[in-house]
């Protein structure tokens, strides 16, 4: 793996913070910037070493929990799979959500009036919630319905709004544990439609499922990304700002047209010309679900829904094959797309295989650590002053990896 430095890229960030986005502030420079959020003695000098510390620990932490990923017997990974499918399977549904508007009070309004509006707003909701439930007692009756409730949409796409497959953990986040228990019941069969009500939110959804908990095959692809944001406020860009980005994805895209169509020359321009910082620099957190090894805008193991829609739908498209290339558009910019290949296994195989990696390598580091390999010893009278330095940089760190994290995006 090829790792790439993104010590720069983070300073030149927090740098633009310093500056400030309102012209009539002054801003600061970057050392002064430091100062005010962490005290006297952070400077340049010192973030930049805490900078490549903390990226050599990221390259560890990578290396070593693949090592330990790609050692696991199948054998063990398919029994871990088996005592816990629900974790690592997926379901396929389609949802339309109705939520009531939250009214405030007009001049004079008594609270009582307020609340009686209020309730006739949260019926007349429920209401057509349950006409939709009616027309949803299978797939082709909840398509028709939400194209007529949305017939003025002329970008409307039902699929794309109602469709999803997804993971137990992503539906009970994004929906409900209520519905993703529902959805992964032995009870409910392919076909089965409920309306679940959030009385505290006055919203209501129906959920139709179509297909019962069952594995998807992975895929693995690059992509160089020119952000149509600002990258510390989510803010759009200019209309010119945007066209110069457009026009920077097709010039770097013909540029790979131009020379050998490899892989490794696509992964060489990810590297010079990528403004996905989470894919070209070093490594995206390892969690229980999926990683990415972030080097020349590489993604491992994609599943169906990870992705923003527009992103999904080109990797995942039924006629996609390895070496293929072309431009998207997502909310965050232009993806200049290169599809590696499908990877031919179910999700699962990954995904335990990390989680329990990233569980064995904390045992690890804790050993070492805890052990007597490299032990940490200061003479009495300083121990201390090391001890209180240690934790104010700890505390740092913390600070900053709290300011970075805000300012991070899922593309």
């Amino acid at each position: 793996v090829v790792w790439i430095d993104g010590s720069e890229e983070q300073l030149e960030s927090i740098r633009k913070e310093a500056k400030g986005t309102d012209e009539t502030t002054t801003g600061y420079s970057l050392n002064a910037y430091l100062r005010k959020l962490y005290g006297n003695g952070i400077n340049e000098r010192f973030l930049r070493k805490q900078l490549k510390i903390q990226i050599l620990a990221q390259k560890y932490v990578y290396a070593r929990t693949l090592e330990i990923s790609e050692a696991y017997d199948q054998s063990e990974i398919d029994k871990a799979y088996k005592e816990d499918t629900t974790a690592y399977d997926f379901v396929t549904f389609r949802a339309y959500t109705f939520t009531a508007d939250t009214l405030e009070a007009e001049d004079d309004e008594t609270d009582e009036a307020l609340e009686a509006r209020q309730k006739k707003e949260n019926d007349a909701t429920k209401a057509e919630a349950n006409s939709f439930l009616k027309a949803a007692k299978n797939e082709a009756g909840f398509i028709a319905k939400a194209k007529e409730l949305n017939k003025d949409d002329a970008d409307y796409n039902v699929d794309e709004e109602t469709k999803f497959t997804q993971l137990k953990s992503s539906i009970t986040s994004s929906l409900s544990e209520d519905i993703a228990k529902w959805l992964y019941a032995d009870s409910t069969k392919v076909g089965s439609v409920k309306l679940f009500s959030d009385e505290d939110n006055n919203s209501y959804t129906i959920v139709l499922a179509l297909e019962a908990p069952h594995q998807e095959k992975t895929v693995t692809a690059r992509h160089i990304l020119f952000l149509t944001q600002d990258s510390s406020t989510g803010e759009a860009l200019s209309d010119s700002e945007i066209a110069e980005k457009k026009k920077s994805a097709e010039d770097v895209l013909a540029k790979f047209n131009e020379g050998d169509k490899t892989e490794e020359s696509f992964a060489a321009l990810a590297n010079e010309n990528s403004e996905d910082t989470g894919s070209v620099s070093v490594v995206d957190v390892i969690g229980s679900t999926g990683y990415s090894s972030t080097s020349g805008g590489i993604y491992h193991n994609i599943y169906p829904g990870q992705m923003v829609t527009a992103f999904n739908d080109w990797v995942f498209d039924e006629d996609r094959q390895a070496g293929d290339v072309d431009i998207i558009e997502t909310d965050y910019g232009y993806h200049v797309m290169y599809f590696v290949q499908k990877d031919n296994a179910d999700y699962y195989n990954s995904a335990v295989r990390l989680s329990k990696a990233a569980a064995d390598f904390e045992a690890e580091a804790e050993e070492l650590i805890d052990g007597d390999t490299y032990p940490i010893s200061t003479a009495p009278r300083l121990a201390p002053y090391a001890e209180k330095q240690v934790l104010k940089k700890i505390s740092y760190l913390l600070e900053l990896q709290s300011a970075s994290s805000s300012s991070s995006y899922s593309y």
